[in-house]
């Protein structure tokens, strides 16, 4: 079953660098798709809430600007969506233009009779252009390590160059 987005302002984080021209980037909640035997809650509270933070502490660590996520409630409160309009990919965009991000990251955890796959895909706001993506499951380790990994794998991706001075 595919979860709605629950308190969606809680999951977006980082803080906008306005005054520079760093790929302002936000991070969307991981969507959760539980196929068979539900989630513990432990587990859905961890994808929910702590993925979205690692993410945005390494991507933060390499240049690049997160959006904050008292803007998006801001933008959310103006624009009165509910979660069915949330889950399409085409309105997160229209918001994230919005916010002025130049990018979203979009996430989702997938749990089939014990497996797990995690996908997580950069596009831009402008031209729905996938930039970076990143994929691993549980045969690669423990969700936080692999989160961190992805996370890294992505940023390097993503990162500003420095001889743009």
């Amino acid at each position: 079953m595919i979860r709605g987005l629950l308190l969606i302002g809680l999951l977006l984080t980082g803080a906008v660098d306005a005054a520079t021209d760093k790929a302002n980037l936000a991070i969307w909640p991981i969507d959760v798709v539980s196929l068979g035997a539900p989630l513990s809650e432990a587990d859905q509270l961890s994808i929910e809430f702590i993925v979205p933070d690692i993410l945005a502490s390494i991507f933060s660590q390499t240049g690049l600007s997160l959006v904050e996520r008292e803007r998006l409630l801001e933008i959310l409160s103006e624009q009165k969506l509910g979660a069915s309009a949330l889950a399409d990919e085409a309105t997160r965009l229209r918001l994230g233009k919005l916010l002025g991000a130049q990018s979203m990251l979009f996430g989702q955890y997938t749990a089939i009779a014990g497996q797990w796959q995690l996908d997580l895909r950069v596009v831009a706001t402008q031209s729905s252009e996938v930039l970076a993506s990143a994929s691993a499951d549980n045969q690669s380790g423990d969700l936080f390590m692999v989160v961190e990994g992805l996370a890294a794998q992505l940023a390097g991706t993503l990162a500003p160059s420095n001889d743009e001075n």
